[in-house]
């Protein structure tokens, strides 16, 4: 009797507790207007100088009339085309001019439920000012000026032209699987064609009059400033908004089902077979103590199902080529749980049955003691390293996550709470609580069999059903796993001498010579609090390679990472590495050989011990070659729908003059892969360890990093040979070429213009290439969206390949209708002619200036500036203090000197690439 008294005072405690709200993040203030417009505020200084603001506003497509279907994406697009205080572009070009960047740090996007506005903000002068009068303008000041809305009107209908890819036009058809019979299923946000062309501004603007009002609004600003200023300006600047409609919003509610739907879905271009179960419910926010706790629940369950999928790969001869589980929130009130399997043509139903008995494992036989431990060392692992990186937490960052919850309706939970109760609810869960959630999740009613098939092979649901029963009886007991170690590698290894030692006071950079001949360059980095990143070259590469060697050097790093090193396969790897963070790539490029990896900073040692492993044991598991092969085989029969497959191969043939490097593998080539050519090449290219330079960026200790580059670096595998690449350009035809395909199978035409080029790589012409095309970027913006309303997005890149000393690429890319290809591109011809003529003017050069020094201040704290630096310091033999003197140079840069560089940017030798429909 006492013994049930006391289990109910416990349970009592427990569901109390559980019970419990959640509670709010301190620094986070948060105020309602009398108007009802709210706003949440946080102080951050990361980075230094800046500010992050959003404008969430509750109004989506799920809001729009028959005769408004597009129209709220459409708002969306006004509110950069014409505001009370920036008529038409004005908007864009001011904040152009202060150094932001349209599209990266200004931006918006519309979905079924709700409407958000971005900007990226630095704080100099009146900026933070000013930009709470764009807020309030895009708040209740849109102009619906006439002219730009029809001009607007045909750029949303070439973005709608953009969207009309295979996912969107499969989703078209499978969304009522998730979502049911509701209008979640008929509001794509970006409309109907017909809606959007015969609508106008008045119409438009009577959806912004209905929707917009302040009640409906959440600002939300973080960044380097004072918050109690902050607090008075949006106070100011909000308090008069006033709502101009009381109109009741369409609930935000889907449609069950309760059966198991199945469907069977194809389209032209599609080049991937896959089977996916959706099972999918309504969710609560997350409020309570036992939201948090279900949350972790559903984290485990997704790691320990991910886990075994993984070891797919190990089994003989796998129907399914590859599994995933994932989790996703499709709507604020609706959750689903995808379970997906992609196949061979043909082998559908025997990878569902694949997938469904290994899902049935878990609810028959229940999930390993030793792997539910693993994700628990797993998570609170991934607890401690987040909770060490708070004072590092950017302001971007906190204003996506505190939107998040906005759109969730949740709590944005304290950040030392948080990290205290997950740690105690973490270590509370039981694996029989475990098991039972998982079983509670199979059980979902809203249960949808989707099959993408590229052949359009449709079978009987009843069989589908059968096969699912089947599949669930065949079930094998999984739920036993060996225990792993711990190590990756056994062997002791001995600390060896570092011969030379230097340190470059200025920029903080130790530089190092190992007993065995590798260089190592290490700048510590605090900034990047709790991280490590890490990257060596060596030359080489696919340039030094021909025939069969070449196809296996494709192919070689992605097979020997799978095949995992030493006496461990990928699986028994990931096991070890579950509770850590660390990774290590390995690749082989055109001019060499790459090792990239990364860690947090307690798992250094760890990420040293895998690149030890990765080099000095590789090996290729055959079962592994075996399933790879045949996913790659798969892969390129299945890309043969794909129209830019087929064009970039074309061009490789015939630009390239059937250049094998660019060429994609053949499926003969795969099937000539063999263990020991590819184990033999791999070890080759990495037998002279000597010949990579390494460099370090991070969060540790010069002693720390000393012992470790001693004891791992310093016992890697040395050569006396001699390592170079061959800098040979790829042979391509010279003058004017156009090449044009057709391929696409909706209306839309593919452009690339490209520009090969002989220009000088040196600091100077990098960044006067920088300013040229960032400059040439917003001209065509400019010319060929707005005013001519021709393409959705316009694109100038150039890359220089340092290895060829004086070649540059700039290529110029967007997608249009086919009709207006000739028209578009004849206008893109005369605005680099005129930037050739003409040059720029200074204030352009300012502007582009701004933006350059605010991008190079933006990535200075992070490791991958100073790896990537450094490294292109050693392999270019350029002065490293170049990284900090950017600014002085970008500074010195001349408007005339961009005209000397445009007339070598865009030269004799020009390639027009047109991917168009099809014919038929």
């Amino acid at each position: 009797m006492k013994r049930a008294l006391l289990l109910s005072i416990l349970a009592s405690s427990y569901l109390l507790f559980a019970q419990e709200n959640l509670l709010p993040e301190r620094t986070a203030v948060s105020k309602t207007l009398a108007n009802g417009f709210q706003y949440t505020l946080v102080e951050n200084h990361k980075p230094k100088e800046r500010a992050e603001i959003r404008l969430y506003v509750k109004a989506g497509s799920l809001d729009e009339a028959n005769n408004q279907r597009g129209l709220a994406h459409f708002v969306e697009h006004m509110a950069f085309n014409g505001i009370k205080h920036f008529k038409k572009n004005e908007l864009i070009s001011y904040l152009e001019s202060i150094g932001m960047v349209f599209g990266g740090d200004l931006n918006a996007n519309t979905t079924q439920e709700r409407t958000l506005y971005m900007l990226s903000l630095p704080l100099q002068d009146d900026n933070l000012k000013k930009a709470l009068t764009i807020v309030r303008d895009w708040a209740d000041g849109l102009d619906f000026d006439p002219q730009e809305y029809e001009k607007e009107k045909r750029i949303i209908l070439e973005e709608r032209r953009l969207r009309d890819t295979v996912e969107k036009r499969l989703s078209s058809k499978y969304f009522k699987l998730l979502y049911g019979n509701s209008l979640y299923v008929e509001r794509d946000p970006i409309g109907l064609v017909e809606v959007i062309e015969d609508s106008n501004a008045s119409i438009a603007k009577s959806f912004y009059d209905t929707w917009y009002r302040p009640e409906s609004m959440h600002l939300v600003i973080v960044g380097d400033f004072n918050r109690t200023e902050v607090d008075k300006l949006v106070e100011q600047s909000m308090s008069s908004l006033k709502a101009k409609s009381q109109k009741k919003q369409v609930a935000r509610v889907a449609s069950d089902f309760n059966e198991t739907q199945v469907m069977f879905v194809s389209d032209r271009e599609l080049s991937r077979n896959s089977v996916t179960m959706f099972l999918t419910e309504d969710i609560s926010p997350m409020r309570t103590v036992a939201d948090k706790k279900m949350a972790l629940h559903k984290a485990m369950i997704l790691m320990l199902i991910n886990l075994r999928m993984q070891e797919q790969l190990h089994t003989q001869s796998p129907k399914a080529m590859a599994m995933m589980m994932s989790m996703e929130q499709i709507s604020r009130d609706r959750y689903t749980y995808e379970f997906a399997a992609s196949y061979k043509s043909g082998d559908g139903l025997e990878a569902m049955e694949e997938l469904y008995s290994l899902i049935s494992s878990f609810e028959k036989y229940g999930f390993s003691a030793e792997n539910f431990a693993l994700s628990k060392r797993l998570i609170l692992a991934n607890v401690e390293k987040a909770h060490a990186r708070l004072k590092d937490n950017q302001s971007a960052d906190i204003a996506n996550n505190l939107i998040t919850t906005i759109e969730n309706d949740s709590v944005y939970i304290d950040y030392e709470y948080d990290y205290n109760l997950t740690k105690e609810l973490i270590n509370s869960i039981t694996l029989a609580e475990l098991n039972s959630v998982y079983k509670e999740i199979l059980d979902i009613k809203n249960r949808s069999i989707l099959f993408k098939d590229i052949d359009g092979k449709k079978l009987d649901r009843d069989e589908v059903l059968a096969r699912l029963k089947d599949a669930k009886l065949k079930a094998k007991d999984l739920s036993k796993v060996e225990k792993m170690a711990s190590s990756i590698i056994d062997q002791n290894l001995t600390t060896t001498k570092i011969i030379s030692k230097s340190f470059n006071k200025d920029l903080g950079i130790y530089s190092y010579v190992l007993e065995n001949n590798i260089s190592v360059d290490f700048k510590q980095n605090s900034k990047n609090k709790n991280l490590l990143l890490l990257t060596a070259f060596s030359d080489g590469g696919y340039s030094i390679l021909k025939g069969d060697k070449l196809t296996q050097s494709k192919n070689a790093t992605v097979i020997i990472d799978k095949s995992a090193p030493g006496k461990w396969t990928i699986t028994e790897l990931e096991k070890i590495m579950t509770s850590k963070q660390a990774s290590v790539d390995i690749s082989i490029e055109r001019f060499g050989e790459k090792i990239v990896a990364s860690c947090n900073t307690v798992d250094i040692e760890t990420m040293f011990e895998l690149l030890y492993a990765k080099i000095t044991e590789p090996k290729v598991d055959k079962l592994v070659l075996k399933n790879i092969k045949n996913i790659l085989s798969n892969n390129i029969r299945q890309a043969e729908n794909n129209p830019q497959y087929l064009f970039m191969k074309d061009i490789a043939k015939e630009y390239y003059y059937d250049n094998p490097e660019l060429l994609p593998n053949t499926i003969s080539e795969i099937e000539k892969l063999d263990s020991k050519s590819i184990l033999a090449l791999y070890k080759d290219r990495f037998a002279d360890m000597n010949h990579f330079h390494f460099v370090i960026s991070g969060d540790a200790e010069p002693a720390q990093i000393e012992q470790l580059i001693a004891k791992y670096l310093g016992n890697l595998p040395t050569d006396d040979r001699d390592e170079t690449y061959l800098a040979i350009p790829y042979k391509y035809p010279k003058g004017d070429i156009n090449i044009t395909k057709q391929y696409n199978t909706q209306n839309r035409a593919n452009l690339t213009i490209q520009y090969t080029s002989k220009t000088p790589f040196n600091i100077k012409n990098s960044i006067r290439t920088i300013l040229t095309t960032n400059k040439l970027s917003i001209r065509l913006r400019n010319l060929i969206r707005e005013q001519k309303s021709g393409v959705y997005d316009i694109s100038v890149n150039t890359e220089f390949e340092q290895e060829l000393k004086d070649e540059a690429v700039t290529s110029i890319k967007f997608a249009c209708d086919p009709k207006r290809r000739d028209e578009l591109v004849s206008a893109i011809y005369s605005a680099i002619e005129r930037l050739i003529q003409e040059g720029v003017s200074d204030d352009e050069l300012q502007s582009v200036k701004r933006m350059i020094g605010l991008a190079y201040r933006k990535g200075i704290d992070n490791n991958s500036f100073w790896v990537n630096g450094i490294m292109k310091s050693y392999r270019f033999d350029t002065p490293v203090d170049t990284i900090v003197k950017f600014p002085d140079i970008l500074d010195s840069i001349q408007r005339e000197t961009l005209q000397d560089i445009a007339k070598e940017l865009f030269g004799k030798n020009r390639l027009v690439m047109s991917l168009m429909p099809k014919k038929s």
